[in-house]
């Protein structure tokens, strides 16, 4: 069987590109094509009957005989050579099945183990190449600090020898210090700077440390009196910026004054009559916002202390003479005709101004009353107390207002105490220009004889 298997065609077909099961099958088609096989003759006709005792096997249909083997130990012995065969046959399928699987594996191993013979000098030496490229760059960064260094301490002296040459030139009788000539000539043919002897006594001061009034070497350094002249002229520069900062808003104000000037001079002059009528007139201005505050707010205090409000019961009754409560506003507005006009003493027109911005501030205790009172109707509260005590305190703080202003204007003077309403009353007063002290001092001879 191995030298026709060797001698067949099979032979040709590499066993490494085999699988296990395609080398069986081989083989098991040469173990079919090498058997021995018997001689066998075939006829028609139905299942040949034996007859055992003589040793032959006849078959008879219809005249028609089959023919089969004649001997039974030739038949016996050819199938036991048959089994044998097919045993050994077998076994060499096994056998070369096994060793194609074993060529395959140690194939692949063979070149695993290439691949790592090629890569294991490479592994091995590569932790040896990286420590001594370590060591390598170590040794050239410690090279290059030493380097460093050395170019530093050249550097230095270099510096040093320099600053001792400039220092002896600066010092022009030798005595190993500079004063403040020595430094202010220094200074100019150096650093091209001229410094006046202030200037030179400050920077001396600056850079001796000891105190002693002149400088060491130890002391001197050029760098040193490059950077204070520039602390020096940062200073200067900072004190020019302010003083033109300051001289800007100089004349931005008096660019102010001057046209308000000239707008003033457009103006008509004010009238400045402080006379007893003028003050009388200025002084009843106020009884406008004390009438109308004891009509509105008054009550609880009439009802406590009805002579409190005996001095308001004639004009009250002449304000409301005026049929359909018409008085009140002939009054407002005629105050407002009079607070307007320019030719009018400047004491009435503010008062009266100040006066009708008292009268219109009680508009907001009154809708504050008014909210008050819908609210406590709504929810059926009675605060009788929290109602007295309020309209007390608006009435009290209007008859404060107009006896402060009262007392002033027979004084002679303008009330601008209370916040807000004497601001607002003062701008009535922009349409005049005060008068100018020269027209003062004419009319004063006048008033004196």
């Amino acid at each position: 069987l191995f030298s026709a298997y060797h001698d067949s065609e099979w032979t040709r077909l590499p066993l490494t590109k085999m699988s296990g099961v395609d080398a069986l099958v081989a083989l098991r088609v040469i173990q079919q094509s090498f058997l021995p096989t018997a001689s066998t003759a075939f006829v028609q006709g139905p299942h040949p009957t034996a007859d055992r005792t003589i040793g032959t096997r006849h078959a008879t249909t219809a005249g028609v005989n089959r023919v089969e083997p004649l001997h039974k130990a030739t038949a016996s012995s050819n199938g036991s050579a048959s089994k044998h065969a097919i045993i050994g046959v077998s076994a060499v399928s096994a056998v070369l099945g096994c060793r194609v699987l074993r060529r395959k594996v140690i194939g692949r191993r063979s070149r695993q183990a290439k691949v790592w013979r090629r890569q294991g000098p490479l592994v091995q030496e590569r932790p040896t190449e990286i420590v001594s490229e370590v060591e390598r760059l170590q040794l050239e960064a410690a090279k290059l600090r030493a380097d460093v260094k050395e170019l530093e301490a050249i550097s230095m002296e270099a510096e040093r020898q320099k600053q001792d040459a400039l220092f002896r030139s600066w010092d022009f009788d030798s005595s190993g210090t500079l004063d403040e000539k020595e430094l202010k000539f220094g200074v100019k043919q150096e650093c091209m700077v001229e410094l006046d002897d202030a200037k030179a006594r400050r920077l001396l001061e600056a850079l001796d440390e000891n105190g002693d009034g002149v400088l060491q070497n130890e002391e001197f350094s050029l760098q040193r009196v490059e950077k204070t002249l520039q602390e020096f002229q940062k200073e200067e520069r900072k004190i020019e910026e302010e003083a033109r900062a300051k001289a800007r808003e100089r004349r931005e104000q008096e660019e102010k004054e001057r046209e308000k000037e000239e707008y003033l001079a457009t103006l008509p002059e004010r009238n400045e009559d402080d006379s007893l009528q003028t003050r009388l007139i200025a002084a009843l201005a106020y009884l406008l916002p004390l009438l109308d505050a004891a009509e509105r707010f008054g009550w609880p205090l009439a009802a406590v202390n009805p002579g409190l409000f005996q001095l308001l019961t004639v004009p009250m009754y002449l304000l409301n003479a005026v049929p359909f409560g018409l008085g009140f506003l002939l009054v407002f507005f005629g105050m407002q005709a009079i607070a307007g006009n320019p030719e009018t003493p400047a004491l009435i027109r503010f008062n009266m101004r100040q006066a009708i911005q008292l009268d219109v501030m009680l508009f907001f205790p009154i809708i504050l009353g008014t909210l008050a009172r819908f609210a406590l109707n709504y929810y059926e509260i009675d605060l009788p107390g929290l109602t007295i005590l309020a309209s007390s305190a608006v009435f009290l703080a209007v008859l404060a207002c107009s006896l402060y202003s009262i007392v002033n204007c027979l004084m002679g003077s303008y009330a601008k105490g209370i916040p807000y309403i004497s601001e607002v009353s003062e701008l009535t007063l922009n349409d005049t220009r005060p008068k100018s002290k020269e027209s003062k001092e004419s009319k004063d001879p006048e008033k004196d004889a």
